[in-house]
């Protein structure tokens, strides 16, 4: 049977011959399947990643805990829809011009109700849970959403390439180029951040060069390794001291460290942990790199009874006493005598409040002059400039004042940190079977009432004599499980002050929305480090601050907080406890209801 080939039917077209009709067929065909592939590519976003199952509680409940899900992450339009119940973002921001030149502001126009979130996540330990903005229920928000134009180098500020290693960067105080100190950094965020500060300051005191650490992610999330460059404004504190990059560092050390200049007893795997960070040789170095100092000693580990004998040698000597609290004083001569090694590539394994030194009047001021000589400066003068040089990335800051501008109007503020839930804080402080310095702490706050909070607050700024009409807005940070609570402070503190306004738009939601392009090209990524980072500067820039007492994430932002008053003299910007204004409002409560039963 001889071999067929079957063609599509030809219809006759007047004036055109079968060989044109078949030939238009398959031009039309063709035309088809490409519209068809641009298309699927076009919204491929939303194909890859809505899922049949995805529920709008489940959305919302995601974006407020600051963590998206790992396999289907909601598109733009799915997060506008969850939050302010209809979709209707804008296809054209980057060439909307009218939009461009308004601030966000004047684009409010329609009323919203955010739906109530139920989240039950805890947080981790160390004071650096992840935190979330309280908003009242009826928003002001606008219908259009927000814009997202950008330039592009809001996107590239977080990313570690742009930290240009190759600049000739000149610091005011000049290291030793020949030795240096790699800070090994522990615990949460906020932990680590205090425990950069510390490095910095034994680096100057040992004249070594520094080296820039990898961080760690919150435990919450994994952990994993975090770019400097991703916490800290890399180029403000090369302009500090001399420093280098971890890929230098351990290419001039031949990969392994020579000596550990130890601030706590650790377990072993955290030295392998430093060894992950760094790719570097922690703990069994070869013979040859050991040099043989009086004073050095073994490695002091918890579980020293199960892993092979360190050959490393390790600082200060035995006769020291490494504790969780300060053991050092910050003097010179006090440090040089605990870390009197000539060994060239150190590891300073997991500093936090190790060396007794303080910032000078609270404030973090910076160095004046070039070529300082660290010799002449007092500990907290010298400290002092170094808790200011560790900033958070350009790319946070400049995000946080956006925000100010645009959803706040670039009115002052007030900032509130309430970091007392029971599950987390309270976890280890607050253990009736457990007695230590938060145990009264723990029974006060257990009384105290979301009217409490609100009212210490409203007296607080009262009393400092500020205008109700300054305080338009309060921006609350507290862990997730708080909301419900914090809800309720904004609640009174809203019948108090009849100017507050609301901040319109979660930071958040802001972040996501704003900076749609970063997301999207994969230039911002991690989404709860940008959203602790920009809390953070949130508290840091506001005018009035309601502290947490007992929380590094407080701590580290309040040297921060000070202005240049009209004679340009620095003063401390206002700042009070929470947790003490609220104790004192609920004992005045308590006190008028013992009155008003006894009467």
């Amino acid at each position: 049977m001889a071999n067929c080939y079957i063609r599509p039917r030809a219809y006759a077209i007047p004036g055109f011959s079968n060989y044109i009709v078949i030939k238009l067929f398959w031009a039309v065909l063709l035309l088809s399947v490409l519209g068809l592939i641009v298309m699927v590519l076009y919204y491929s976003d939303d194909f890859v990643t809505l899922s049949p199952n995805w529920k709008q509680r489940k959305l919302v409940g995601i974006i407020h805990s600051r963590v998206f899900d790992q396999v289907t992450k909601p598109t733009d339009n799915d997060v506008v829809k969850a939050i302010y119940g209809y979709t209707t973002m804008p296809q054209n921001n980057h060439t909307d011009e009218k939009a461009k030149n308004s601030s966000l502001p004047q684009l409010l126009s329609a009323t919203v109700a955010f739906p109530t979130i139920s989240q039950d996540n805890s947080t981790s330990d160390n004071n650096n849970s992840v935190h979330s903005v309280t908003l009242q229920t009826e928003k002001n928000i606008a219908a259009s959403t927000i814009p997202s134009f950008i330039e592009d180098n809001d996107c590239l500020l977080w990313v570690d390439t742009q930290t240009n290693w190759q600049d000739d960067v000149q610091p005011q105080i000049k290291l030793d180029p020949n030795k240096f100190l790699y800070p090994g950094l522990i615990w949460g965020p906020n932990n680590q951040i205090v425990g950069f500060w510390q490095s910095v300051y034994l680096a100057i005191r040992l004249n070594r060069t520094l080296v820039i650490p990898r961080f760690n992610g919150h435990g919450t999330t994994g952990g994993g390794i975090i770019p400097a460059s991703q916490r800290i404004e890399v180029q403000r504190i090369r302009r500090l001291v001399s420093s280098i990059p971890v890929e230098s560092f351990s290419k001039t050390c031949n990969f392994s460290f020579d000596v550990v200049l130890q601030a706590q007893i650790l377990r072993s795997a955290t030295f392998e942990r430093f060894k992950h960070d760094t790719g570097m040789e922690t703990m069994y170095i070869d013979d040859k790199r050991i040099v043989k100092e009086i004073g050095s000693t073994q490695l002091r580990l918890t579980d020293e009874d199960n892993v092979k004998i360190p050959n490393i040698p390790a600082f200060p000597p035995a006769n020291y006493q490494l504790t969780y609290a300060p053991w050092i004083t910050g003097e010179t001569d006090a440090l040089k005598t605990a870390f009197n090694t000539s060994a060239r590539c150190a590891l300073f394994a997991a500093p936090f409040s190790t060396i007794k030194v303080q910032i000078t009047g609270g404030v973090a001021l910076p160095l004046q002059g070039n070529k300082l000589d660290p010799l002449r400066l007092s500990n907290g003068e010298l400290y002092s400039a170094v808790v200011n040089s560790v900033r958070r990335p350009l790319a946070i800051v400049n995000a946080v004042e956006r925000y100010r501008k645009e959803v706040l109007g670039n009115e002052t503020y007030v900032a509130v940190h309430w970091r007392y839930d029971f599950k987390d804080w309270g976890g280890s402080r607050c253990r009736p079977d457990h007695p230590n310095k938060y145990s009264k702490m723990c029974d006060e706050l257990r009384k105290i009432t979301p009217e409490d909070v609100a009212n210490g607050i409203f007296t607080s700024l009262n009393k400092a004599k500020v205008n109700q009409s300054a305080w338009k807005h309060v921006y609350i940070a507290s862990p997730p499980v708080l909301r419900d609570f914090a809800d309720q402070v904004v609640k009174v503190l809203q019948k108090l002050n009849s100017n507050m306004e609301n901040p319109g738009i979660p930071l958040d939601t802001f972040l996501t929305q704003r900076y749609q392009p970063c997301w999207k090209r994969g230039e911002w990524s991690n989404e709860q480090e940008i959203f602790s980072l920009a809390e953070m500067e949130v508290l840091a820039q506001s005018e009035w601050f309601f502290f947490a007492a007992g929380s590094t994430f407080s701590s580290n932002v309040r040297p921060m907080r000070w202005q240049k008053n009209q004679n340009r003299n620095v003063i401390k910007k206002f700042e009070k406890s929470v947790y003490e204004v609220a104790k004192e409002a609920m004992i005045k409560r308590t006190n008028l209801e013992l009155v008003s039963q006894g009467s």
